[in-house]
């Protein structure tokens, strides 16, 4: 039932050094960057049923060594040294999210203005999508409807929340 509502399973490496990725004994991926963020798809490659999951990473790479290249208190930080993250996607999803903050001139209403982008990643066109904008604990929100996505492609959505400011003794809070 999972798999349903599931469309890409994606590895995120927050840093990585150098790193080779093995799904069910099959090498699928791999990467040299240094402290750079760095994802893989992991769907092309997985069966139904179980799946074994493997890495196999050097503790210094060729990055990792170019960065210190004097040696002058170098430290070697390769490896894993972070979480790495397995995602599950659904078929339409929040691709990216940017928010800004305006207020007015008297510092008592403001008006977050929010960047979404949404991706349909399933085979087929979607319509009647909405986005809702809020914070949590507030009354505000905001419905935004999301024009029709065409299969495999994405849109990014635009909205605002309009907030009154409440001032208190050392903080501004929303």
């Amino acid at each position: 039932m999972f798999f349903l509502f599931v469309h890409s399973f994606t590895l995120q490496f927050p840093q990585s050094s150098e790193y080779y990725v093995y799904l069910n004994g099959q090498e699928v991926d791999y990467h040299l960057g240094g402290m750079t963020p760095y994802e893989t798809d992991l769907t092309p490659y997985l069966r139904h049923g179980q799946n074994e999951l493997a890495l196999r990473v050097r503790s210094e790479s060729l990055a990792d060594m170019l960065g210190s290249l004097t040696q002058y208190a170098a430290h070697q930080l390769g490896g894993i040294t972070r979480k790495v993250t397995l995602m599950a996607l659904p078929r339409q999803s929040v691709t990216d999210l940017r928010i800004t903050s305006d207020l007015d001139e008297q510092y008592r209403n403001a008006t977050l203005s929010v960047h979404t982008g949404i991706v349909n990643q399933s085979g087929q066109a979607q319509s009647g999508l909405q986005l809702r904008l809020y914070i949590d604990g507030l009354p505000n929100h905001t419905l935004i409807d999301v024009p029709a996505l065409a299969a495999g492609k994405g849109e990014t959505i635009e909205g605002s929340l309009r907030l009154r400011c409440v001032s208190g003794k050392d903080i501004l809070r929303f």
